[in-house]
C-alpha cells in the first residue's frame, strides 16, 4: 500500500468538521453543512447516529464498517473488500452523509480509525489499476516517447486500465469524500498535518501523467479539461478538489494546470538581468491574475527587437527559468552594477598607489607622470569611494583583492581607509591596472543564522526613507513573482523558511511566542526569559528601550514577536502575491506544500545524482552503443558538484536540481556526417542543449572516433572506451564551462561574394518529430563559409583551437544550423577584426573565424 499508508493518524481529528463541496459526474453533487457536536458516540459496538430519523437499514448496512474503524491499522485484506462491497450497497450520497455525520459525533479514536480505513478502501480500490496503466505508460515511452508527452494521447492509452466498475467508482467516491472531509476539519486548517490524509496510490496516478500534463505549459488550462474528462470516462472522483488526498508532487501538478485559465492571454516582460523586480513592477500593473509570461532580457547587442527595445534572442521556457533566477538573485543583490575603469575592452591603467595596512593612499592627479586615459579613469574611480563602497582592485602583478570601504581623508593626496589590510600591512608602493567601484544596493532578503535559511533583510523594516518607494515597488513585485512561479512551473533559486509561506497564507493572523521556535531558537529562549523577569528588572529593559511604562511582559513579547514575523516587507510581498490569486486558489496547499513547489528543494551545497533528479530518454541510436552510454554516464558520475550545476544550467537553464522526477532530461544524437572528412569534424563539435525541453544534443562521439581514423585499426574495446571517455569529458567540460547565450536562434548568414549560403531547413524541428535523416543539403563538404554568429547575454568564446558552444531555446535557425569551428584555426585575429566587437559579455558579439565550417545536422 506505500509507506505511510498504515501509520496512525492523530486521534483528534477536530470537530466540528466543515465540508466541502464534493461531487462525481453521474452522482449527485453533495453540500456539506456545518454539524454541531453531539452527545451521542460510539458506545458498546453500537452506533447511535446524530439523527434519530436516519434510515436503519443503512444504518444496518454501515454499523459494521465503523465497528471496524478501531482496528483499521492491522485489517486484513479480505476484510477491506468486505467494507468497500458495503460502500457500494447504497446510494454513495447518502452514505457519505450517514459516515460524516457520524465522524460529527464520535469520540476522536473510532473517527481517526476510519480515515485509515477509508485510505485503505481507495488504495485497495485503485492498486491493480494504477499498476496496469504503468505498464501501458513505460510501453509507450519506450515505443514513443514523444506521443507519451502528449496527455491526450496517454491518456487514451490508459483508459481501459483505469476504468472502474460502478461498485468500485461508488465506494471510491465515498471513501474519497470521508477522507477529504477529515483534511478540511477545523482543527488542521491545511496546516502541515494535511500530509497525513495523502493517499500514496492516488499519488501514484497524478504522478504518472505528471510530464504529460506538464509538458506545455501553454496547454495549462486544455489539459485541465483533458483531465476532468478523463475522470468522469474512467469513474474516478474529482481529485483536483481535494488536493488534501494528494502528496506536495502531485497537489502542484494541479495547481500549475488550473493557475492559467482558458482566454488569459501572456504577459510579455522585457527587463533587465540585474533589475528584474523594478522592470516588471509597472509592467505586471494591468495583470489581476496569474498568466503565462514571456520574458526577454535586454541587450544592446540584441537581434530582435521587443516593445522597441533591443533583447536576447532565446524564448520559450528556458528563458522562463532563467527570469525566475534573475529575479531571485535581484532580491538578494547587495550590490550595484560596478563602474569599471578602465573598461573590459580598454588597456591596462598604470597607477601608483601606496598600500599601508588597511590604507590606500592616492597622489594627486596632476603629479601623476605621463598621464593616460586609463590612469586618470582609475584615479577618478577611486575618488568617488565613500564609506559602504565595495572595491575590486587589480594591481599589475596580477593580484585581485575585493575590500570595504570604512572612510576616506583628503582630497588632492587622498587616503581610503579599508575593512582589511593590503599585503603585509607594511607601507609599499605598487601600481593598479584596473578597479572596480561597488555601490550598496538595498537587498531584500538576507542570510538568517536561525534557519539557515533567507529572512528579510534589515532595509525591509525600515520603508519610509527616501529608498521606501523603490523598495515597496520591489517587494510587490517579488509578491507577484512568487505567484507567477506557481503558474509557469518555475522557481525562484533560495529557500525561505515555512513560517514565511504561513504568513503568506493565513493574511491577518497574529503570531505568538510559540511561532519563533525553530525560526530564531535563540530570541525564543531570551523572550521566554523575559516572562520570568523580575519587574525591576523588566522596567530597566522597558527604560532602555524606550518602551511605554505600563507595557506588560506578554505586551511586550507580543511586539518583539510582532517586530520580527511581520515587517512591513511581508505586507507588501502578501498584496503582490494575492493581487494575482483568488481567495480559494490555495485550497489544500499548506505553507510546506507552497515552498517547496516555488523553492528549490536542494540547497547549493547539496551534492546530488543527476539519474535520481531527472527521468533520462536517451535516442535509440544512443541506446544501441552501449560503449557511448557507459562513457556518457562515467563522465557525468565524475562531475564535481560545481561541474553539476554548470551542467544543469546549460540544459535547463538553472544551476539548481528540480524536485526528483518531476522533469526529464533528453539525450540526441541529431547530427550526421558520412565522408572521413566529416567525421574528423565532428570531432571538433561541441555539445549543444536547447534549455526549453532540457535537451542536450551530442555530436556522436563513438562513431566519429572509428570512421575518423583518429584510432588504430587494431585498437581494442579499452582503448576504445579509454579515448571515448576521454574525449566526451573534455568536450562537455568545455561546454557547459564556456557557453551560455542564446542567440544562435537568430543566426544570421550574411551573403558575400566569397560566401556560400546555404538554405535552411524547413519547417524547423519540433520536439515531437522523428529523428532526422541525412539530405543533400546537409553535405557541405569542405564548403569555405562565413558566418556572423551575435550573441547577446553572455556567450562562450573558446580558448582558441576550441569551437564554439551555445545553449538553445527551440528556436528555427537554432534547430537548423550548428557553427563548428576546427581545431587548427587561432581565433585571435578574428576576434580583433574590425567587425567583431568587444568580449559578448560586455555587451558585444562573436564573430567565427573565415574558414569556419557550418555542419547542418539530420533533417
Amino acid at each position: 500500500f506505500g509507506s505511510g499508508l498504515n501509520q496512525a493518524l492523530p486521534v483528534d481529528l477536530g470537530s466540528p468538521f466543515q465540508y466541502a463541496s464534493a461531487g462525481l459526474h453521474a452522482h449527485k453533487v453533495l453540500v456539506w453543512p456545518e454539524i454541531s457536536m453531539g452527545s451521542r458516540c460510539f458506545k458498546s459496538g453500537r452506533v447511535a447516529p446524530a439523527n434519530d430519523d436516519d434510515d436503519d437499514d443503512l444504518q444496518a448496512q454501515l454499523q459494521p464498517v465503523v465497528q471496524l474503524a478501531g482496528k483499521a491499522v492491522g485489517l486484513s485484506e479480505k476484510k477491506v473488500s468486505g467494507v468497500t462491497q458495503a460502500l457500494c450497497r447504497a446510494d454513495p450520497g447518502d452514505v457519505s452523509n450517514w459516515l460524516l455525520t457520524w465522524m460529527a459525533t464520535a469520540p476522536a479514536k473510532p473517527r481517526a480509525g476510519l480515515v485509515v480505513l477509508m485510505r485503505r478502501v481507495i488504495s485497495q480500490t485503485m492498486c491493480a489499476h494504477t499498476s496496469a496503466a504503468e505498464v501501458l505508460v513505460a510501453r509507450q515511452e519506450a515505443e514513443n516517447a514523444a506521443e507519451a508527452s502528449i496527455f491526450e494521447h496517454i491518456a487514451n492509452v490508459c483508459k481501459p486500465a483505469l476504468r472502474l466498475d460502478t461498485e468500485e467508482s461508488q465506494a471510491l467516491f465515498v471513501a474519497v469524500s470521508v477522507v477529504d472531509a477529515a483534511a478540511r476539519s477545523a482543527s488542521f486548517g491545511f496546516e502541515e498535518k494535511l500530509e497525513r490524509f495523502a493517499v500514496p496510490e492516488y499519488d501514484k496516478l497524478v504522478l504518472l501523467f505528471r510530464h504529460a500534463l506538464l509538458a506545455d505549459v501553454n496547454q495549462s488550462s486544455s489539459n485541465l479539461l483533458l483531465w476532468h474528462e478523463f475522470e468522469d470516462a474512467c469513474g474516478l472522483p474529482r481529485i483536483d478538489a481535494r488536493l488534501s488526498l494528494l502528496s506536495c508532487s502531485a497537489k502542484a501538478v494541479f495547481l500549475r494546470l488550473r493557475m492559467i485559465p482558458d482566454g488569459v492571454p501572456p504577459a510579455e516582460v522585457v527587463v533587465r538581468r540585474e533589475h528584474v523586480l523594478l522592470d516588471v513592477s509597472e509592467q505586471l500593473l494591468p495583470l489581476n491574475r496569474t498568466c503565462l509570461l514571456l520574458p526577454y532580457f535586454e541587450s544592446s547587442s540584441g537581434t530582435k527587437q521587443v516593445q522597441g527595445l533591443r533583447v536576447e534572442g532565446g524564448e520559450g521556457h528556458g528563458p522562463r527559468k532563467e527570469f525566475f533566477v534573475a529575479a531571485s538573485s535581484d532580491a538578494l543583490r547587495r550590490w550595484a552594477e560596478p563602474n569599471i575603469a578602465p573598461p573590459n575592452d580598454a588597456p591596462h591603467a598604470n597607477i601608483r598607489v601606496v598600500c599601508h595596512g588597511h590604507s590606500l593612499s592616492l597622489e594627486p592627479l596632476e603629479s601623476l607622470d605621463r598621464q593616460t586615459l586609463e590612469d586618470r579613469q582609475v584615479w577618478h574611480c577611486l575618488a568617488q569611494a565613500r564609506a559602504g563602497d565595495k572595491l575590486t582592485l587589480e594591481f599589475i602583478t596580477g593580484t585581485l583583492v575585493d575590500r570595504i570601504v570604512t572612510g576616506r581623508q583628503g582630497h588632492g593626496t587622498a587616503t581610503i581607509f579599508l575593512n582589511e589590510p593590503l599585503g603585509d600591512g607594511s607601507s609599499s608602493p605598487s601600481s593598479l591596472s584596473r578597479c572596480m567601484l561597488y555601490k550598496p544596493s538595498l537587498s531584500l532578503f538576507e542570510f538568517h543564522r536561525g534557519t539557515g535559511q533567507m529572512w528579510f533583510s534589515t532595509c525591509s523594516s525600515q520603508l519610509s526613507g527616501s529608498d521606501g518607494p523603490v523598495q515597496r515597488r520591489r517587494l510587490r513585485s517579488f509578491g507577484k513573482l512568487l505567484a507567477l512561479a506557481l503558474a509557469n512551473n518555475c522557481k525562484i533559486s533560495f529557500m525561505l523558511p515555512v513560517i514565511f509561506f504561513r504568513i503568506i497564507l493565513q493574511r491577518g493572523q497574529m503570531f505568538a511566542l510559540a511561532d519563533l521556535q525553530g525560526f530564531d531558537d535563540v530570541l525564543h529562549s531570551s523572550l521566554k526569559k523575559v516572562l520570568k523577569m523580575k519587574q525591576a528588572q523588566f522596567a530597566a529593559l522597558k527604560e532602555m528601550e524606550q518602551m511605554p511604562v505600563g507595557m506588560s511582559r506578554m505586551e511586550y513579547v507580543n511586539e518583539q514577536v510582532t517586530s520580527i514575523l511581520l515587517p512591513e516587507a511581508m505586507s507588501d510581498v502578501q498584496s503582490g502575491f494575492w493581487s494575482l490569486l483568488g481567495e480559494d486558489a490555495l485550497g489544500g496547499i499548506s505553507a510546506s506544500d507552497l515552498r517547496q513547489i516555488v523553492c528549490p528543494t536542494e540547497t547549493s551545497t547539496d551534492n546530488f545524482d543527476i539519474r535520481r533528479v531527472f527521468k533520462v530518454s536517451m535516442e535509440d541510436e544512443m541506446m544501441e552503443c552501449p560503449p557511448f552510454v557507459e562513457a556518457f554516464w562515467s563522465v557525468l558520475d565524475g562531475f564535481t558538484l560545481e561541474e553539476k550545476r554548470q551542467f544543469l544550467a546549460f540544459v535547463t537553464g538553472v544551476a539548481l536540481p528540480p524536485e526528483p522526477g518531476t522533469e526529464r532530461l533528453v539525450i540526441e544524437l541529431p547530427f550526421s556526417a558520412f565522408s572521413q572528412e566529416e567525421h574528423e569534424a565532428m570531432l571538433h563539435m561541441l555539445p549543444q542543449a536547447h534549455t526549453c525541453t532540457n535537451t542536450l544534443e551530442l555530436p556522436n562521439y563513438h562513431d566519429a572516433l572509428l570512421l575518423s581514423g583518429r584510432l588504430p585499426e587494431d585498437a581494442n574495446p579499452k582503448m576504445m572506451a579509454t579515448e571515448l571517455k576521454h574525449l566526451l569529458g573534455d568536450k562537455l567540460r568545455l561546454a557547459i564551462k564556456e557557453s551560455a547565450g542564446y542567440e544562435l536562434d537568430a543566426v544570421g548568414m550574411e551573403e558575400e561574394e566569397d560566401v556560400f549560403v546555404p538554405k535552411p531547413p524547413s519547417p524547423p524541428r519540433t520536439p515531437f518529430e522523428e529523428k532526422r535523416r541525412p539530405s543533400s543539403a546537409s553535405r557541405l563538404g569542405g564548403s569555405s563559409l562565413r558566418s556572423s554568429l551575435v550573441t547577446a547575454s553572455s556567450t562562450s568564446v573558446a580558448a582558441a583551437g576550441e569551437p564554439a558552444s551555445l545553449r538553445l531555446t527551440g528556436g528555427f535557425a537554432a534547430r537548423g544550423q550548428r557553427l563548428v569551428l576546427p581545431e587548427a584555426v587561432d581565433q585571435s585575429d578574428s576576434l580583433n577584426r574590425p567587425e567583431s566587437p568587444a568580449n559578448p559579455q560586455d555587451g558585444g558579439s562573436f564573430s567565427s573565424p573565415a574558414d569556419a565550417t557550418l555542419l547542418y545536422p539530420k533533417i
